[in-house]
């Protein structure tokens, strides 16, 4: 939702009856393309926290990551955190939480002359340093992350360094 030079991110839990305002971010120039909050992704873990993701343009137009999670036990949101910035396009990330509660984070980025794939992970020591998954001749686009029963992460994407796109798989 957006009113004057501002733009607030809402979610539910499918158990609550009203959102629950998740952050805000100023707009830069209002009514103008900077700014934009976009591509939110959200995983929760058994306890029933959620943990959410996305990119927002508001850094002159260059798009970064924003995390925050709401703790199940206040029932409160994190203040939003500066997750991925850097000199390259960070965008379109994908979110997912394993039984050990480590979060894991894929996402585009633009580090080359085509949009590559990155992951970042937060566990007990706090959050990694993004490391790049692909890189090659040809946009790698539109990542997503899975954990399954034995805490593995599994990303796929869509990759283009063929002359078909292709899904590639990694984990």
């Amino acid at each position: 939702c957006g009113k004057d030079d501002a733009i607030s991110i809402y979610a539910k839990k499918p158990t609550d009856n009203e959102y629950q305002l998740l952050g805000n971010s100023q707009l830069s120039l209002p009514a103008t393309r900077q700014a934009n909050a976009g591509r939110p992704a959200l995983a929760s873990d058994s306890s029933g926290n959620l943990y959410a993701v996305w990119h927002d343009d508001g850094d002159n137009g260059k798009r970064q990551l924003y995390f925050s999670y709401f703790d199940a036990s206040s029932t409160e949101w994190s203040t939003p955190e500066l997750l991925v910035s850097s000199v390259f396009q960070s965008s379109n990330p994908d979110i997912a939480v394993d039984s050990l509660g480590n979060v894991y984070v894929v996402y585009e980025t633009e580090e080359s002359d085509f949009t590559d794939i990155s992951v970042i992970h937060r566990g007990a020591e706090g959050w990694s340093e993004p490391y790049l998954i692909a890189n090659d001749v040809g946009d790698s686009l539109n990542p997503q992350i899975v954990t399954d029963d034995a805490n593995n992460v599994h990303i796929c994407w869509e990759d283009h360094r063929f002359p078909q796109p292709e899904i590639f798989y990694c984990r």
